[in-house]
């Protein structure tokens, strides 16, 4: 709500659909997402960032830095909120125009560094606005008491944590559970027969070819052999956590029944099954050592 505050007292509609909207597109579609998109090549080095950065790029958006402190001091959040949300697209746009996933890995990595210098300068301007959230950015770069004095502070040739997501996106319907409790009482109370198990065609599949996509922060592309069924290809969003050749004739569970989605990258033939967790931990589901690709999970 902050995005329409200023130093005026005004009467403000409370719209909660809007306020969807402004969680999705601004928050995790756009300033967390830097994070998000960058996490991979990070992770290729180690976690320890490049000892080169982009500078010219780093003044282009320390440019506004000094307005948004200023509309803070002021009040004028909605401007505040705006400015940093314009620094956030620039640096989705830089990303984008730099392609780092067809860089070499050092090139890549100095991609990836700029990014996060930058997205730790946008957490420390939005922290007045959201606290909690901003701080838990902060530890993926080792901040622990954010100061507006650390701002321009390059995160060159330095070890910085790997990224957890920290929100989700929403949905109109997740404003109608009004508690935490009555959520976990819907999950206790999410039973199902054995009849509904048995519709889902659980087999056992070998990956004989995995790839990069072009444009894809989290996809892999998967060609799997699932026996007398022949060959499928899946999309599985596990790139942040597996290299393709980690997963060159490794062995998954996959729900074989799912019907077709067509995608942007193609039409995915089934989902490959996998534990997660709230710390971003995604680890693939395999059968045990002697299972055939199609046999039957039951």
């Amino acid at each position: 709500f902050a995005s329409k505050l200023n130093a005026k007292i005004d009467d403000m509609d409370l719209d909660l659909k809007d306020f969807v909207k402004k969680i999705n597109s601004s928050l995790v579609g756009k300033l967390f997402n830097i994070a998000s998109r960058l996490d991979g090549f990070l992770s290729k080095n180690s976690y320890q960032t490049s000892k080169n950065i982009d500078r010219a790029f780093l003044d282009e958006c320390s440019s506004e830095y000094e307005l948004i402190r200023k509309d803070l001091n002021n009040k004028n959040f909605s401007k505040a909120v705006s400015r940093i949300l314009k620094v956030a697209d620039d640096t989705n746009s830089y990303i984008n125009n730099k392609t780092p996933w067809k860089l070499n890995d050092d090139d890549a990595l100095e991609v990836a560094t700029t990014g996060i210098s930058i997205y730790k300068d946008l957490c420390i301007l939005i922290m007045p606005i959201i606290p909690s959230l901003a701080s838990k950015a902060l530890s993926q770069v080792k901040i622990e008491n954010p100061l507006f004095d650390e701002l321009n502070n390059e995160l060159t040739n330095v070890e910085i944590n790997a990224y957890n997501p920290l929100l989700n996106r929403l949905d109109d319907k997740d404003l109608l559970t009004p508690s935490k409790e009555m959520k976990m009482a819907e999950i206790d109370n999410n039973e199902i027969t054995i009849d509904d198990f048995a519709k889902i065609d659980l087999r056992v599949a070998e990956v004989i070819e995995a790839n990069h996509i072009d444009g894809a922060d989290k996809l892999i592309q998967l060609t799997l052999d699932v026996g007398k069924l022949g060959q499928r290809n899946v999309f599985a969003g596990i790139k942040s956590k597996y290299s393709p050749e980690d997963l060159q004739g490794k062995f998954v569970a996959l729900v074989a029944n799912l019907k077709p989605r067509k995608m942007k990258f193609g039409t995915s033939e089934g989902m490959v099954l996998a534990a997660s967790n709230d710390e971003g931990g995604i680890y693939i589901m395999s059968p045990a050592s002697g299972a055939k690709a199609g046999d039957k999970i039951k």
